[in-house]
């Protein structure tokens, strides 16, 4: 038991290593999991879902806030939305990681939900941005209805058939257009 804990990094350093490594591979299914899980990990929307996602939120970010910030605020924003998400990767590297694993596990995009707006309204400026809410309104559209079509079907129609809601790779169309469990 000696030899295995002598081996393992438990410095300081060692934590930074992993959460930054782990940050940067775990990027894409933070971000997967934020959009679109519904709180149940073996649900994930249609693939083209994303992207549309990806647009409403810029769209939405380029609306405006309708309020002047200055920088000072903004960045004292995205410092706090930092340092919880910051408190989440250690809070689950403390509870749920084992000694001498090569990322943090258990982290789940769904946490990071809460701080999620505070980034956005960081990120907005003061005006819109021409055309930014009529885009924002049609992505938003048919957005939600892709998104109501899938939990009904993967909650109501299909039930909870995938063992982990990720798509297989012999069958790329059927990921891009059917929700997770029709995969």
């Amino acid at each position: 038991m000696a030899d295995f804990c002598s081996a393992v990094d438990t410095s300081p350093l060692g934590y930074v290593h992993i959460l930054v490594t782990s940050v940067i591979e775990r990027t894409p299914v933070y971000a997967l999991q934020i959009v679109g899980r519904f709180g149940w990990n073996a649900i994930l929307l249609p693939l083209l879902a994303y992207p549309l996602a990806a647009l409403m939120l810029a769209a939405g970010v380029a609306t405006g806030t309708g309020a002047r910030f200055g920088l000072g605020q903004r960045a004292w924003w995205l410092a706090v939305a930092l340092g919880v998400a910051l408190l989440i990767e250690t809070a689950m590297y403390l509870t749920g990681t084992p000694l001498g694993a090569d990322y943090i596990q258990g982290t789940q995009g769904r946490y990071f939900l809460p701080v999620l707006p505070l980034v956005l309204i960081a990120l907005s400026p003061a005006r819109a941005i021409a055309g930014a809410q009529r885009l924002f309104v049609w992505t938003a559209i048919p957005l939600s209805l892709i998104a109501a079509a899938s939990a009904f079907d993967s909650f109501w129609v299909h039930g909870f058939i995938t063992s982990d809601g990720m798509p297989p790779h012999g069958s790329v169309v059927r990921a891009l257009l059917l929700p997770s469990p029709r995969w």
